[in-house]
């Protein structure tokens, strides 16, 4: 299993990283940082799912905020649910998202959806609304951007 970084005190997470220490990190800011994560320029549809997204739920934000970030492979370890991520938003206007899964409307826009609301939480609305569902994700596509 690959180890990802916590960019504030460079702590491996593991899935055994008990979780006082995930909440410690979680509510101090750190930031974390999937292994093999690379910075990108989004495709300009991006820019589409974004203003749709922001149609969609009411709130507005900053497209040119956010920093994107590709992870290797189908998903990547992180503190949420079971350990595997497709995508993760990041405090400090970051979005992940593996690799696989880059032109996966529905997880992109999933995770614009937190960068718009500032939380990583998944309230409803504006999550599992019409316009946006929640996230149950299929095989991943086989096309990815590049």
């Amino acid at each position: 299993m690959s180890a990802a970084l916590w960019g504030c005190d460079a702590v491996r997470y593991t899935r055994a990283t008990p979780i006082f220490l995930l909440a410690g990190l979680v509510l101090g800011g750190c930031r974390f940082i999937p292994e093999g994560a690379v910075e990108y320029d989004p495709p300009p549809i991006y820019r589409q799912w974004w203003l749709e997204t922001v149609q969609c739920i009411g709130q507005g934000g900053q497209f040119d905020d956010v920093t994107w970030y590709r992870a290797p492979g189908p998903f990547f370890d992180c503190p949420a649910g079971d350990g595997n991520c497709l995508g993760w938003w990041g405090t400090n206007h970051e979005i992940y998202i593996a690799n696989e899964w880059l032109g996966f409307d529905t997880l992109v826009r999933h995770e614009m959806i937190h960068e718009l609301i500032g939380r990583g939480d998944h309230p409803s609305p504006p999550f599992y609304t019409p316009c946006i569902n929640g996230f149950d994700p299929p095989d991943p596509p086989s096309e990815t951007i590049d």
